[in-house]
């Protein structure tokens, strides 16, 4: 199991390197109906494993709206702390102030900030994030809005310990923020194409074709080594038993990144290309060809 989270975090390491190389007033309403809000769990198959964070470090709160299209907009703000007043994010600019709005595409509601320090050993906070499809302008209430939970254990002893000091289940805490921080930072990349839809598209940028491919193929391998994997959106009813058709729904409904990995799918089969092998191989394995 160490081996293969080594593996994965390597996986997505080479990855980053390679990315980075309503009511009265004036009422604005940039998407339709109540949201579906999907913050992004520690652990798909446990939806009440916390996410980890410590003293002194820059946390990243991470949600989605599940299949919101390119196009829609958002207004969001996170309670991060869970003391019922909504914090301001590190690096961004409120769209309104009134609400301590946030707005963004559906694919992206994260924020930044730090939680404050604690100085029992852990504390488990329940971050909350709302996000409404408008709001009044004017008061910052919001006309259509959902809710979601983010719950993230806050350790005090990580921060200033060295590393040669840490014990091994520190050692995996900084592993899996490094992992989760990594793949949420490739969901961010990720380039959407199509609005929606079961054969809608999607890839990792790179210098070439064949480098989007690579680049891909690897985040998809990534997801899977972390128990996420591709789901058609929600009612596309594409399987031949209800069974199936309705463990898709459930899976698009819960895992945030489930559109990513179908869009990145649809690409690479669309991409599929024939490669000729020669005929005179070299059997001897001697670089001449036999």
């Amino acid at each position: 199991m160490k081996g293969m989270r080594r593996q994965v975090l390597s996986v997505l390491g080479i990855l980053v390197f390679l990315i980075a190389a309503g009511l009265s007033g004036n009422n604005e309403t940039f998407a339709i109906g109540p949201p579906v809000v999907l913050t992004v769990p520690a652990d798909i198959t446990d939806a009440n494993q916390p996410h980890y964070s410590y003293n002194g470090h820059l946390a990243t709160f991470k949600a989605v709206v599940p299949g919101a299209g390119l196009t829609a907009d958002y207004y969001y703000r996170w309670d991060i702390d869970g003391d019922g007043n909504w914090d301001q994010l590190e690096g961004k600019t409120y769209a309104n102030a009134a609400g301590k709005w946030y707005r963004a595409k559906g694919s992206d509601l994260s924020g930044q900030q730090y939680l404050p320090s604690i100085s029992e050993e852990r504390k488990l906070i329940h971050s909350v994030i709302e996000v409404a499809a408008g709001i009044n302008t004017s008061t910052g209430a919001p006309v259509d809005s959902g809710f979601g939970t983010y719950p993230i254990l806050q350790f005090r002893d990580l921060s200033s310990a060295p590393p040669s000091g840490l014990s091994d289940t520190q050692r995996s805490i900084l592993k899996n923020i490094a992992m989760e921080d990594a793949m949420w930072y490739l969901h961010q990349q990720f380039v959407r194409v199509e609005a929606a839809g079961s054969g809608a598209t999607g890839y990792l940028p790179g210098a070439s074709n064949d480098v989007k491919a690579a680049n891909t193929a690897l985040y998809v391998l990534a997801m899977a080594e972390n128990g996420h994997y591709a789901a058609y959106p929600a009612g596309s009813d594409l399987f031949e038993t209800s069974a199936l058709n309705e463990r898709n729904d459930h899976l698009y409904n819960t895992d945030p990144y489930a559109d990513d990995l179908c869009r990145a799918v649809n690409y690479l089969l669309n991409n599929l290309a024939e490669l000729p092998i020669l005929n005179e191989l070299d059997q001897s394995d001697d670089g001449v060809g036999r």
